[in-house]
């Protein structure tokens, strides 16, 4: 039997340039202005969970915020440092957020978690709960946590297999996300994700990579669920560019 490793491992170098596509420039631009409402005040924390390669991370710190990063794949956190002379300016925890020996000592004025970050985190109904804990206890006094989701009220997650394809500077790249399971009842999502690189003069395929990806694909009555039982009340934002969720607990 293959053994797959993660997708956050094996196609890290291929990330922003597929998936550019769907979060552009002009989606994140946009989703930096919602994160700016919510914290005004440039000298305020900001904690970035799941930060991936830094989409984020860096327009936050470019407009003055201080800004943690927490990422699991180590080969996220190297896109991250080819981005930047300055790395080591930057807190950035290698860890699994859920890992109890991993201490956080820092309070934070806001918690981000974008684009389904909580999916990959948090797979059963326990670590769900651990994980809201945890958010809750890294909060400075009057604190906000923005969770960032696909609306399942608008998706199928096992309709959700898809292809990019981008070409630039002479090669194609292709991304093809592949459903291989999905549990109605547990809301596990099993997925294949598998990227191409092909010269566009030659059609000789120069690079090849594959990773698994496991989503348990939480609704906003599960987060809801959970920010009752930690004495958080939610309101519902949005951007113009897409129909996710943006939910800010406080």
């Amino acid at each position: 039997m293959e053994l797959i490793q993660s997708a956050n491992k094996s196609n890290a170098k291929f990330y922003d340039i597929a998936y550019s596509l769907v979060k552009g420039e002009d989606v994140t631009s946009q989703e930096i202005k919602l994160i700016e409402s919510l914290i005004k005040d440039k000298d305020s924390r900001i904690l970035d969970v799941g930060a991936g390669t830094g989409r984020h991370l860096f327009p936050l710190i470019n407009s003055g915020y201080k800004v943690d990063a927490i990422e699991e794949s180590i080969e996220m956190i190297n896109e991250i440092k080819r981005k930047t002379n300055k790395f080591n300016d930057i807190k950035v925890f290698n860890w699994s957020f859920l890992e109890k020996n991993n201490q956080v000592k820092e309070k934070y004025d806001l918690i981000v978690l974008m684009w389904n970050a909580i999916f990959e985190i948090a797979h059963i109904k326990y670590e769900l709960t651990e994980l809201f804990k945890k958010l809750k206890s890294l909060l400075a006094v009057g604190g906000k946590i923005l969770i960032n989701i696909d609306d399942l009220r608008n998706i199928d997650p096992a309709m959700t297999g898809h292809v990019l394809i981008k070409e630039e500077n002479g090669k194609k790249y292709e991304m093809n996300w592949k459903v291989l399971n999905y549990n109605q009842e547990t809301k596990l999502l099993e997925s294949l994700e598998s990227f191409s690189v092909v010269d566009l003069k030659t059609q000789k395929v120069l690079q090849t990579s594959k990773g698994s990806i496991y989503q348990t694909w939480w609704g906003l009555d599960d987060i809801q669920e959970e920010a009752d039982e930690i004495g958080l009340s939610i309101s519902v934002r949005s951007i113009s560019l897409n129909e996710e969720l943006y939910l800010v607990l406080r």
